[in-house]
């Protein structure tokens, strides 16, 4: 199952597996407004590529489409989830090893920097 799913997830367009990468750092569920918070923030490493790729607005959420019509994530209202944990795990297994630790750091750090204060 695990080889199937590494093999559809790296058939997609780089740009969608780069969006999956992100979005199984954040979690299995993860709304548009979180998303947006990363649009300019986070670069996404593309694969097979040897720069990274800034997504925009258009492009995470187009990206996102193409997953939902292949059945990788479901969309209901404005929450993005894995269509199973398995394909949570597989697309966060592409991320390089090198490169897991720095993009959490970056998601921890837009997250703390974009929550309301506590007035």
């Amino acid at each position: 199952v695990v080889r199937l799913l590494v093999g559809r997830i790296t058939m997609l367009p780089v740009q969608t597996q780069s969006v999956l990468r992100l979005l199984s750092c954040i979690g299995s569920v993860c709304d548009e407004s979180t998303l947006r918070l990363f649009i300019n923030d986070v670069d996404l490493h593309c694969a097979k590529t040897t720069r990274a790729a800034t997504c925009r607005e258009n492009d995470i959420f187009s990206s996102l489409e193409v997953a939902i019509t292949e059945g990788l994530v479901n969309k209901e209202g404005s929450l993005y989830s894995f269509a199973h944990d398995q394909i949570q795990s597989v697309a966060y297994s592409l991320i390089p090893k090198d490169q897991r630790d720095q993009l959490h750091l970056q998601i921890g750090y837009i997250i703390l920097k974009n929550k309301p204060s506590d007035d």
